[in-house]
């Protein structure tokens, strides 16, 4: 009867240790649920977008030389433009461009401000050297032949050049795309520049040629209008 007894006992406890253990797992799961662990954070980098900036769209400057006036020399094919304001001439013997076409000056008409000297010129010198009816034919001009292997910054002194003037060779420019060189006498700012295409040499040339008068024309203005037709 003892040993039923004792059994039961043990039995009853059996039972409790079972609750125990059983009640203690699920408490502890729903501690787990109810805290969970933290995890570590997921950082998405994002790309930053450029930003659009607005520029303002520069405004091109006007042409000055949109109303000047046109020369066409056709026998030795060239042009330029210049100021309505101002008058072609014949630069050799005569005043007649069409007498002269070796020899072309832009100058002010006759009773208006100018210094008889002018502000742009263009002396053509053929094959066999001729000179005798352009604008400028001095010592430059008739030695020019052993100028042409001058050195850069190398100055002559032409003989027999008006005012005993002296050139100084300046560095090469470019005019229509060809490679020409530079000669200018200080004293007048008598510019020559010396070009050779289809045979011919050509001497663009101007005096003052620093000089901007009130009408805002400047000799590089009208350099930059001369090309070649043919």
């Amino acid at each position: 009867m003892k040993q039923r007894g004792f059994s039961a006992i043990l039995i009853l406890v059996g039972v409790l240790i079972m609750a125990a253990v059983a009640g203690g797992a699920y408490y502890f799961g729903r501690q787990t649920v109810s805290n969970p662990q933290p995890q570590n954070p997921v950082v998405v980098s994002q790309t930053p977008q450029p930003t659009s900036v607005s520029q303002a769209t520069p405004i091109p400057s006007p042409d000055q030389t949109t109303n000047w006036k046109t020369y066409t020399n056709t026998k030795y094919g060239y042009s330029f433009k210049y100021p309505p304001e101002r008058v072609i001439k014949g630069g050799g013997r005569t005043t007649s461009p069409t007498d002269t076409p070796e020899s072309i000056l832009l100058d002010w008409p006759p009773g208006t401000q100018g210094d008889n000297y002018p502000d742009f010129y263009v002396d053509v010198i053929t094959g066999n050297n001729s000179l005798s009816s352009t604008y400028n034919y001095d010592g430059f001009m008739e030695n020019l032949n052993q100028y042409k292997t001058t050195s850069i910054g190398e100055t002559v002194s032409p003989p027999n050049q008006p005012f005993n003037g002296k050139f100084t060779r300046k560095n090469d420019t470019e005019v229509v795309g060809l490679k020409a060189k530079v000669f200018i006498e200080p004293n007048f700012h008598d510019t020559r520049i010396v070009l050779y295409k289809n045979n011919y040499y050509y001497i663009i040339g101007g005096y003052n040629t620093n000089f901007t008068d009130t009408q805002g024309t400047h000799f590089n203005q009208i350099l930059s209008t001369f090309k070649f037709t043919q």
